[in-house]
């Protein structure tokens, strides 16, 4: 096997991953979702960020792994 082989695979489980986790929100929240996500934007702007400490050390620890 070739380490394409392997690459193509890892992108294939990602894209499956993906797709479950937003079939998953999309289907048990529904349109809380919306709610949802204004909430985070709101609780995790550029803006906010910058001035709160505490809400950038969350963003720190939360990041990394919803992007493993």
């Amino acid at each position: 096997m070739s380490l394409a082989t392997f690459a193509s695979a890892a992108n294939t489980q990602a894209t499956y991953n993906l797709n479950f986790l937003i079939n998953y929100l999309r289907q048990m929240l529904g349109i809380g979702l919306i709610v949802v996500l204004y909430v985070l934007g709101r609780r995790f702007g550029p803006l906010r960020l910058v001035a709160d400490q505490r809400t950038r050390l969350l963003s720190v620890w939360l990041v990394p792994p919803l992007l493993v």
